[in-house]
């Protein structure tokens, strides 16, 4: 699968530190350059920068991005990736899923108050678990590959949970 050669690729790229991999994967496949939020209350709009490339190469990103777990009803499933090793990452520094579990909850919830058309996302929350469930394997078994989590995505809907 297509995640499990960037995968490869990050890890072949940081001499086999699966946290500095994970990461990078995590940064590389945000999907946006910009997060627009509005200030509950006072309704002020703010646009915070993250760090992207040159717009053409994140153009480019976004279309590259392995795209086959979002169903066509979906228009904003390509950040599931960064969901994904975001919490992998965590769940695999920490040693424990709990952490990332809560993280993924409050940036959730983040989102839905603070985020312009922001709603919570069952489909991230749930990338997110299947994230942590792969860091939490990769301490016991360096060799298992991110399709083996991310398959599970294929098919879920927001009635499959």
């Amino acid at each position: 699968m297509l995640v499990d050669s960037i995968y490869v690729h990050a890890l072949t790229y940081y001499k086999y530190d699966h946290s500095e991999a994970l990461l990078a994967i995590t940064i590389t496949c945000l999907p946006v350059t910009t997060f627009d939020i509005q200030l509950p209350i006072i309704n002020i709009p703010l646009s915070l920068k993250l760090p992207a490339p040159e717009k053409k190469y994140l153009e480019k990103k976004k279309r590259n991005l392995p795209r086959y777990f979002i169903d066509s009803n979906k228009t904003n499933d390509i950040d599931k990736l960064s969901h994904f090793f975001g919490n992998a990452f965590w769940s695999y520094n920490l040693r424990n899923s709990k952490f990332s579990t809560i993280l993924g909850y409050v940036v959730e919830y983040f989102e839905s108050i603070f985020k312009v058309s922001g709603a919570l996302d069952k489909r991230d929350l749930y990338a997110n678990k299947l994230g942590e469930n792969f860091g939490v394997s990769l301490l016991f078994d360096k060799n298992i590959m991110p399709s083996s989590y991310l398959g599970k995505l294929i098919n879920y809907t927001e009635d499959s949970k």
